[in-house]
């Protein structure tokens, strides 16, 4: 599970915030990101397309830039738990891709430009 750590956010994603908005916004949403609801970080990552470098779990609103997602879903999730919690154990058991399972919909990702 990679979470970020407390209070910051990864350097590329700054930056590329810094230059769609601005100095001063940039520090507005950053404290956003940082602080604000599942959806209010969801909105400020899709409205300055930054899906390719950040994302928030669906679960516990926790930014990430490596997690579970499934295919042709736009939900993602920090860890194992936080996915069964949505999506519950037997489908999880049966969606995870893994060598018993090479059609699994559900597999480990990094956003990371």
């Amino acid at each position: 599970m990679e979470l970020l750590k407390k209070g910051q956010l990864p350097p590329k994603v700054k930056e590329l915030m810094v230059s769609k908005v601005g100095n001063y916004q940039a520090e507005k949403l950053t404290a956003t990101l940082l602080n604000g609801t599942l959806a209010q970080k969801a909105d400020i990552i899709k409205d300055l397309n930054l899906e390719d470098y950040l994302r928030v779990c669906y679960n516990c609103g926790k930014l990430i830039t490596k997690g579970y997602m499934e295919e042709g879903c736009i939900a993602s999730y920090c860890s194992m738990s936080c996915i069964i919690k949505d999506l519950g154990k037997p489908y999880f058991d049966s969606h995870i891709f893994n060598e018993e399972n090479p059609k699994g919909t559900i597999f480990w990702t990094s956003w990371e430009g």
